[in-house]
């Protein structure tokens, strides 16, 4: 079937939510609305209002609603966003200075320390991974990269706490989780996990990284990349039900996150607790249960 649909006005684009059912008090402001965020941005929103039979919206659904939803998830992702930072930090500084220990200064370039030889695609996980870093590095504009060039020619990349503090978060988690244990188990020991618990949770939290970094929408969206969430004998407070609780919902993801950053930084990990709170009374309208929140989650001792 060939797409046929035509680009439709802002004008237009109101007039078809307001014949869907959508009570829209100024055509104006609504009009301004899509024209700073976009209609189909605003669709996974509108989805939630709607009854599924036309795109009708549930009878007195109004656009505030669904802007007050938008401006939750915003804020969300500002708080995810922030809050996944310090872990990073902290996966790039140990990962940097574990592998070196052991391994020496340019162990990354090493084969033997790669887990496995091609992915899923066929494609040679060691060499993909270097091509990455090497290109990463290319690009960067640091002072410390440009230093090294300047003044050595060989090896051809710099050592690893210098190459770890400027790849992308994607690189970082590709590399980790294709280590093995000899580099990462020490690295997970900092982080109060397993090794294969730590391989889970950083690629999710690279996944909604990126979702946050390109501003689409994290609430009430099933993971794609979902973290193990049944922890044995966890060094920091854990969830009693954690492993009962489906891990395609944002609540086991965020429960990682703060687990992580206790392990990084308790009165960070404490912040980030009570923002999150704070976050969900000034939207209270916003039901937590799309984001598989439990019952009773607050008095749970984990988010004390």
């Amino acid at each position: 079937m060939r797409y046929r649909k035509l680009a439709l006005t802002l004008t237009d684009q109101v007039n078809l939510l307001i014949s869907r059912g959508l009570v829209v008090p100024d055509v104006a402001e609504a009009e301004k609305a899509l024209g700073r965020l976009s209609y189909y941005r605003l669709a996974g929103y509108f989805l939630y209002f709607q009854t599924g039979q036309g795109h009708q919206f549930r009878a007195g659904t109004t656009l505030e609603d669904v802007l007050t939803l938008y401006n939750f998830d915003e804020a969300l992702r500002s708080l995810i966003f922030k809050g996944i930072s310090p872990i990073e930090v902290a996966l790039r500084a140990q990962l940097a200075y574990q592998g070196a220990v052991k391994a020496g200064p340019f162990w990354y370039k090493d084969r033997q320390y790669t887990l496995g030889r091609t992915d899923s695609k066929g494609q040679d996980i060691h060499n993909a991974n270097v091509r990455h870093i090497r290109k990463e590095v290319k690009r960067s504009g640091e002072a410390f990269i440009k230093h090294y060039f300047s003044k050595y020619s060989s090896p051809a990349l710099p050592p690893a706490w210098m190459v770890f503090e400027v790849v992308s978060f994607g690189t970082l988690s590709k590399v980790f989780t294709h280590l093995k244990p000899a580099i990462t188990n020490d690295v997970a020991r900092f982080f109060g996990v397993g090794q294969p618990i730590l391989v889970s949770w950083i690629t999710a939290l690279c996944n909604i990284r990126n979702r946050c970094a390109h501003h689409s929408r994290v609430w009430n969206r099933k993971l794609t990349v979902r973290p193990t969430l049944a922890v044995k004998q966890p060094v920091y407070a854990w969830p009693a039900n954690a492993s009962s609780l489906p891990n395609a919902d944002l609540y086991g993801l965020l429960a990682c996150m703060v687990y992580l950053l206790k392990a990084v930084d308790g009165p960070t990990a404490v912040a980030f607790i009570h923002e999150l709170k704070q976050l969900l009374r000034s939207f209270a309208a916003v039901p937590t249960q799309e984001m598989g929140f439990p019952a009773g989650w607050e008095q749970d001792a984990f988010w004390q």
